[in-house]
């Protein structure tokens, strides 16, 4: 199971045209969720090393993913936090 509390970064990158949230699990990204073309795309990052697959319960899944997407939906592109580096 992966360890630790997921935490969702609001952050304005400078590949991006929008903010993004960023979704961590200690000191790896899991994923991000960013709008494009007038939709939410959900994207997962492989796991760093050779620490095996992502191994997260469902419902926490789930709950992240929500939390995210509210967080997301409600940022204005000039309240972002993080420099994109």
């Amino acid at each position: 199971m992966t360890q630790g509390k997921p935490e969702i970064i609001i952050a304005s990158l400078p590949d991006r045209d929008q903010v993004v949230a960023e979704i961590w699990f200690e000191d790896d990204q899991f994923a991000e969720l960013r709008h494009e073309n007038d939709s939410l795309v959900f994207e997962i990052y492989s796991r760093p090393g050779n620490n095996g697959p992502w191994d997260i319960r469902f419902d926490e899944l789930l709950e992240v993913l929500n939390a995210a997407k509210v967080r997301l939906m409600g940022t204005p592109p000039e309240a972002a936090e993080g420099s994109g580096s």
